[in-house]
């Protein structure tokens, strides 16, 4: 059943998911869209939006009186993106109501600074997955679009990816430390009950209100796993960054030999 948001002010604190493609974005926006009172639509895209409102509403509203500082022009387009998103996230849905709503769109990732910016309120939830799974579920997702042999500059363009978008995550992460909670795909499969009352808690949201987590299932992308050939096909100084920012967030460096 979709949802409505009921608090006059629900607009200015969304959640916002950042990850890295196939880090199971898509089974934690089913969890936290089963909570009674998150609605967290697919396919939002909030990002790019706000992103294109800044383009027209910097050259048009940010524009009207000459006599305004940067600054002061700054903040009126700013203010405008937040009311546009909160008149178009006000009235989701029907009969049930939300007091938040969020977006888990891997899209939002380059706009993170710009939703930052129009919703300083907002939380985060940074999502991780282990390198080389992440990179698993992508080529899974390549074959299925496109029947062809796997070749090594696919493992080592994927592997590269997910070290700059999920350092991106983690570089907001620390610099929104207070509005941001870290959270490991493997624990969200491993022990859901715990990861998920981590998020509720963090949200200010009712334990009790949980769903159990069992009705839902990561898809074939969410639940593939790396091995040593996909290993083999990245490259040592690519494997040496990879392996810092492993350790950084709390798994276990790749090994070659493995």
């Amino acid at each position: 059943m979709a949802k409505s948001l009921h608090q006059a002010d629900s607009g200015q604190e969304p959640v916002f998911v950042f990850s890295c493609q196939s880090s199971g974005d898509s089974l934690l926006r089913s969890l936290l869209d089963s909570h009674p009172a998150i609605a967290c639509p697919p396919g939002l895209d909030l990002g790019p939006l706000c992103r294109s409102l800044e383009i027209a509403l910097e050259s048009t509203l940010g524009k009207v009186s000459g006599t305004r500082t940067a600054s002061e022009e700054r903040l009126i387009v700013i203010d405008e993106i937040r009311a546009v998103i909160g008149r178009i996230m006000q009235p989701h849905g029907g009969s049930q109501e939300a007091e938040l709503w969020c977006d888990s769109a891997c899209n939002n990732l380059p706009h993170r600074d710009l939703l930052q910016a129009v919703f300083p309120r907002s939380r985060c939830i940074c999502l991780y997955r282990n390198c080389l799974d992440t990179v698993a579920g992508l080529l899974q997702a390549s074959r299925r679009r496109a029947e062809t042999p796997l070749q090594a500059d696919e493992v080592h363009s994927m592997a590269r990816m997910w070290l700059e978008r999920t350092g991106q995550v983690f570089v907001f992460q620390r610099r929104h430390s207070a509005q941001c909670l870290a959270v490991q795909y493997e624990s969200l499969l491993a022990d859901p009950p715990a990861t998920l009352s981590s998020i509720t808690a963090f949200l200010g949201l009712d334990p009790a209100a949980e769903l159990p987590a069992s009705q839902f299932q990561p898809s074939r992308e969410e639940q593939a796993e790396g091995g040593p050939s996909l290993l083999k096909s990245i490259p040592a100084d690519l494997l040496m960054k990879i392996n810092r920012l492993m350790r950084s967030l709390g798994y276990p460096a790749l090994q070659p030999s493995w």
